[in-house]
């Protein structure tokens, strides 16, 4: 069994085939970053998990995601839509908060360029967490290969 698919057949909203690909802190949150797809248009997106309960004043989150929606700009991800599920929360009953962007390969993250002072991973985990992805990545494309040969 693969670690990285794990979760490929969990659905939340209407996206699927959840791969992870990032685990961050940030404010004292938890951040798990995931590539799925839209059972709606089959596009790809970056979906961006808050672990746990939101403490923040709903308006305020809902406010940051319509200011966000109005930012475009050809280096950055358009955000798409925000929305709570607690289909991944731990205690089955937490409303996580996802943030959902346009993906992009091989991108960083805003906060990864502007905040470069946080601790770079060890050589070895950079490593060991690269070649996870890349196996991810060639496990998503054979599946994806089966699926259009199945429809033909």
């Amino acid at each position: 069994s693969s670690d990285c698919g794990a979760l490929s057949g969990v659905r939340v909203n209407q996206y699927y085939g959840l791969q992870q690909m990032e685990t961050d802190d940030f404010s004292g949150y938890k951040l798990m970053q995931y590539k799925a797809t839209s059972a709606l248009d089959g596009g790809l997106y970056t979906l961006l998990r808050l672990f746990g309960p939101m403490h923040a004043n709903a308006r305020s989150v809902v406010a940051a995601a319509r200011a966000w929606s109005a930012v475009r700009h050809p280096s950055i991800a358009r955000f798409v839509e925000l929305f709570t599920s607690t289909r991944l929360a731990v205690d089955g009953t937490s409303n996580e908060l996802f943030f959902v962007y346009e993906f992009v390969p091989q991108s960083d993250s805003l906060r990864s360029i502007l905040f470069s002072t946080i601790p770079a991973q060890s050589s070895a985990a950079a490593a060991v967490s690269q070649h996870q992805r890349e196996r991810c990545r060639k496990q998503q494309q054979q599946q994806q290969q089966q699926q259009q040969q199945q429809q033909q």
